[in-house]
């Protein structure tokens, strides 16, 4: 019975000694846990979003970014097109930042130079790529930031050390810059276009859209395909038409206009000299002009200005709208004159934007 206790004793102090030995490893045990995602999951989230164009400054309608958001100029040429570059960065826990599909959808402004006749308010989709998260990647979106570009959500910050930060989680490759490219129409109406990201896990979860505007700046712009204008043989108080066409062609001799800026505009008539027709005792001249805009455009009416007037920018009345050709009519009217006497002038032609 003596030894039956002895080798009891023996054992427990084995078993003390071995408890004694385990504190000083240097290894942290850690209980690790999962949740597999069953159709469902987080959702993705759009960090940030922008539109550049193809210039160095990112924005060529506000190269020095005193104005928040994108400011873009348009062509200025006839069926010119503006490329624009369409940004979004979105993260994702789940998939690494590599989602089923982000995308971006563009809506027309709503505003005077919208032309319900010409447009629908949606303008298009477009499907952006990604073009991943590695350094090239953050260094685009840091140059956009620096400009001013990005919309980013409340409740996010563009630099931080945690997860609501836009270059943190770029950095850790759970989010990653998407891209899309799509062109703008020389003749687009000018204002601001609101721009919605959208983006779709592989899950079938749907991020909460992100909202902004890019601003499509007012350029009015027009050409002439005509650089004189020849009456021909005119007989004293008569009314006498030169009259254009609607077909924009340098060599037929016929005056046409067409509008190759985003906004209507309205030809005016800046300055018409009096060909040598000389005044009356009266002050009154010689010879009077008109001008419209069209077959049943409104004639104006205008005298000439000597050397040293003012110039006479006379309007017409007719809004001539983007993407638009129409004919010029000129007409001069002589009061007094010698048959058989050959009068030559300059006539200086303008436009102004339109007020719809």
């Amino acid at each position: 019975m003596m030894r039956k206790g002895i080798g009891i004793a023996t054992l427990v102090l084995a078993m003390l000694v071995f408890s004694l030995v385990v504190p000083v490893s240097a290894d942290t045990t850690v209980v690790t846990a999962v949740d597999i995602a069953t159709g469902g999951g987080s959702t993705p989230v759009i960090m940030a979003k922008w539109e550049q164009d193809n210039t160095t400054c990112l924005e060529d309608g506000d190269s020095t970014h005193l104005i928040p958001g994108g400011q873009f100029l348009p062509p200025g040429i006839f069926e010119g097109t503006k490329e624009i570059k369409y940004f979004a960065i979105v993260c994702d826990e789940e998939d690494g930042g590599d989602l089923s599909l982000v995308s971006a959808y563009v809506y027309h402004p709503n505003n005077s130079y919208f032309d319900p006749a010409m447009w629908n308010l949606f303008k298009y989709q477009i499907m952006l790529d990604n073009i991943g998260h590695d350094a090239a990647a953050q260094a685009l979106a840091q140059n956009a930031f620096d400009a001013g570009l990005i919309t980013i959500p409340a409740g996010y910050t563009w630099a931080g050390d945690d997860g609501y930060s836009v270059m943190y989680r770029l950095g850790k490759g759970t989010a990653d810059v998407w891209m899309g490219t799509e062109e703008i129409h020389y003749c687009q109406p000018a204002g601001d276009y609101t721009v919605i990201a959208r983006a779709v896990d592989r899950n079938s979860n749907p991020a909460v859209d992100l909202t902004n505007i890019f601003n499509y700046l007012e350029v009015p712009c027009a050409e002439f395909d005509f650089d004189s204008v020849n009456y021909g043989s005119v007989s004293i108080c008569v009314n006498k038409w030169a009259t254009g066409n609607t077909v924009f062609n340098i060599a037929d001799g016929l005056p046409t206009v067409r509008n190759i800026g985003n906004v209507p505009i309205n030809v005016k008539v800046v300055r018409q000299d009096s060909m040598d027709f000389g005044r009356d005792s009266q002050g009154n001249w010689d010879v009077t002009f008109d001008a419209r805009l069209g077959n049943t455009g409104v004639v104006a009416l205008y005298d000439p200005v000597a050397v040293g007037e003012a110039d006479q920018n006379v309007v017409l009345e007719d809004a001539l709208w983007m993407c638009h050709s129409e004919e010029l009519d000129f007409s001069i009217h002589i009061l007094k004159g010698f048959a058989g006497d050959v009068h030559e002038g300059t006539l200086i032609l303008g436009f102004d934007t339109a007020v719809i």
